[in-house]
């Protein structure tokens, strides 16, 4: 049977290795490094038929047990669509249109109809 989840001591080693890896742990969680010095845990998920990838923390001071639970709320809330970055993309442009704004027009923009009038003095 084939494994798919790191272990810290392999995650430790990829580390201290100081060669560039990719090592994945499984539902998208990546262990990434990309210099000598930097590792990085990305979660790796796709939204509008592209795949997106987002940096969760770095490895030593993100352990793996860490990062595990990162990337599972992460995950619960890029499939909910409420991640930053991604609210409003999936609503479309009518119902985007249609959502509440934060701030009601000002009085003066119904007197006029909808056009603003400035004046100079």
């Amino acid at each position: 049977m084939a494994r798919d989840r790191l272990t810290a001591l392999e995650v430790k080693r990829a580390h201290d290795k100081g060669e560039p890896v990719l090592l994945p742990d499984g539902a998208g969680l990546y262990l990434r490094k990309q210099s000598a010095h930097g590792t990085t845990w990305t979660l790796r998920y796709r939204f509008g038929g592209r795949d997106r990838w987002m940096a969760l923390g770095s490895y030593p001071d993100m352990e793996l047990a860490e990062a595990r639970k990162a990337a599972r709320a992460k995950r619960t809330l890029v499939d909910a669509g409420t991640l930053k970055g991604t609210v409003g993309k999936n609503l479309g442009r009518d119902a985007f249109a249609r959502a509440p704004r934060t701030k009601p027009d000002p009085p003066h923009r119904a007197a006029l109809g909808g056009r603003m009038q400035y004046r100079i003095e």
